[in-house]
């Protein structure tokens, strides 16, 4: 795992070095009109269903869903979260998700961080912001108003 996770920081460098301009030109954009849009709507939507709360009901069957323990953690470990454990869909996504886990997501005892934050996290926050582990964006991330009409105050803005 250490000559991969090796490998992969070489090559995020190296990706980060040959396209920053580019990866810092399309942030803003990505950010304004996908991220802050989508939370945005998904904010709006969740704050109108008052106080029934919850999802809507699909109509899909159970025969057509993918269950996700199944389909990425190994068969004992899916079957311990409520998973068939029977592997269904083989064992390349668990294979694949193991590795991530195994090389990227572990935790170093000695720095206390993952490998996935020095390969990529570390370089972009400080590539788009100048402070390892920031990102800056001018003007309001989020925003929202909400009306919400109080029995003791009345309408609260």
């Amino acid at each position: 795992p250490e000559e991969t996770i090796s490998n992969l920081e070489k090559a995020t460098k190296a990706l980060l070095q040959e396209n920053n301009d580019l990866i810092l030109s399309v942030l803003p954009y990505t950010f304004d009109r996908i991220v802050r849009s989508f939370a945005n709507d998904y904010i709006k939507s969740s704050l109108s269903t008052g106080s029934n709360g919850g999802c809507e009901k699909g109509s899909t069957s159970s025969a057509e869903l993918i269950d996700l323990r199944d389909l990425i953690l190994q068969p004992e470990a899916a079957k311990a979260v409520g998973g068939s454990g029977s592997a269904p869909y083989g064992n390349l996504f668990p294979t694949i998700m193991q590795i991530v886990f195994d090389s990227l997501l572990e935790i170093d005892p000695t720095d206390g961080r993952a490998a996935f934050n020095r390969i990529f996290v570390e370089p972009l926050t400080e590539r788009q912001s100048g402070t390892v582990g920031r990102l800056s964006f001018s003007g309001e991330v989020f925003a929202t108003q909400q009306q919400v009409e109080s029995k003791t105050l009345g309408n609260v803005n």
